[in-house]
């Protein structure tokens, strides 16, 4: 499962290009702006894995000169200050807190956008060990691991989840539940968003769209069907296929992943 979370992703990280990281960036049509894009999430919640492995992953590798990513790893978890610092208490319980640390940590020390999400992608795959996967993943994905591991077992690592945190609470009341998508700093349709993340993210690029926008929108996942043994030629709805080809069950209602 890891090696093929990690295949699924690395297969099209040679083509990464480094424009994407640029406040704008020049494609056929011209000069365009990225979209911000915000995905705030807990590591062990089953929505947030389906959605990072497979909408995202797809939608990233497709188009990441698109899309300018920020993760935030933290959720509906519960920060409390004392007197050696602070506390988490987190919606899946301690196991969680250490890998929304883990993760905490790769986001500060990973630079490249297509790396760290090839290795969050990879270490979501299996959360049971977090240290063990994040090792391992850190192998896979060409991470060194020791100043990760280093920084979420120490303050670093505490002070970079209360700072998660903190993100996390902006957002107020309209976050319900985890995953929270942000386009350009604002919560819309979170069920619109998970079920078809390529389709709400193209609604914020002004006309002219970027041509891959204007593709049908299951197109995002034609690298994932290929790996998975070829195309159909068929037109599937972006809800059926992310059904079909989600490794974890789906969920449209949030089921343990509310607040």
């Amino acid at each position: 499962m890891l090696l093929q979370a990690y295949l699924f992703l690395s297969c099209v990280s040679l083509v990464w290009n480094a424009r994407a990281s640029a406040m704008v960036v020049i494609t056929a049509e011209g000069y365009v702006r990225p979209v911000e894009v915000g995905v705030y999430y807990e590591s062990l919640c089953p929505c947030c894995q389906s959605f990072i492995t497979g909408q995202l992953a797809s939608a990233y590798t497709e188009a990441p000169e698109l899309i300018n990513l920020t993760l935030v790893p933290y959720g509906n978890a519960q920060t409390t200050k004392t007197s050696r610092g602070y506390e988490f208490v987190c919606q899946h319980g301690p196991t969680e807190c250490q890998g929304n640390k883990i993760h905490s940590c790769a986001i500060k020390y990973v630079q490249n956008k297509m790396q760290l999400l090839n290795y969050v992608a990879c270490m979501m795959s299996d959360e049971s060990d977090p240290e063990a996967i994040g090792e391992e993943c850190a192998q896979l994905t060409g991470i060194p691991w020791k100043p990760i591991l280093r920084c979420s077992r120490g303050r670093e690592g505490t002070e970079l989840l209360k700072s998660n945190g903190d993100l996390t609470e902006a957002l107020g009341p309209e976050m319900e539940g985890v995953p929270a998508i942000t386009f350009d700093g604002k919560l819309g349709d979170q069920l619109a968003a998970i079920n078809n993340f390529w389709g709400e993210l193209c609604k914020h690029f002004p006309e002219p769209k970027p041509a891959k926008c204007l593709t049908p929108s299951y197109k995002t996942f034609s690298l994932h069907e290929r790996l998975q043994g070829g195309t159909d030629g068929k037109e599937h709805s972006s809800e059926k296929l992310w059904k079909k080809r989600s490794p974890f069950e789906w969920n449209t209602k949030y089921t343990n992943c509310t607040k």
